[in-house]
């Protein structure tokens, strides 16, 4: 007796006749196992164990031509407990920074022999500089910098707006 196949594996086309064909759909999706964190150890590593494979990791991403991932990772982190916080650039970094997470964790956990390390990230905000256009703003810039020239506005009676 031959099983039945879920429909979802089921693909249904049309033929070049107009007579509708079901054909199976060949496609197959692995399924990640997901592993437990403690088949890694909880080994104590320190800060510098962590920055030695963080660069070797990064040495790998450079061999393999990834420059994307390499960039993402070459931004600032930190390492509280057994939690790394990477701040990268924007929020295409982010995103591009799921991509290649898991595999990031797992080169980390197993070199490091500690399953309990996480990876969190966040988008550095960096404050925009407001853009200068006018002799005023241009002016009010330069005083924050150099305190003297106001006063030697203010001494000689100079304009700033002309």
């Amino acid at each position: 007796m031959a099983t039945k196949k879920p429909l979802s594996s089921l693909r249904t086309t049309i033929n070049l006749n107009g007579k509708k064909e079901a054909t199976e759909d060949t496609h197959e999706t692995k399924e990640a196992k997901p592993v437990s964190s403690r088949s890694y150890g909880s080994e104590p590593f320190t800060p510098q164990d962590l920055e030695y494979y963080w660069n070797t990791y990064l040495e790998k991403l450079k061999t393999e031509g990834r420059i994307t991932e390499q960039m993402i990772m070459q931004g600032d982190f930190d390492l509280e407990g057994k939690k790394i916080t990477l701040l990268v650039g924007n929020e295409i970094q982010l995103e591009k920074l799921t991509t290649f997470k898991e595999e990031l964790m797992v080169y980390l956990r197993s070199s490091l022999k500690n399953g309990d390390i996480t990876l969190e990230a966040s988008v550095n905000e960096k404050k925009k500089e407001q853009m200068i256009y006018t002799s005023i703003e241009k002016f009010k810039h330069l005083a924050k910098r150099h305190p003297n020239l106001e006063k030697f506005k203010n001494e000689f009676g100079l304009e700033t707006g002309f």
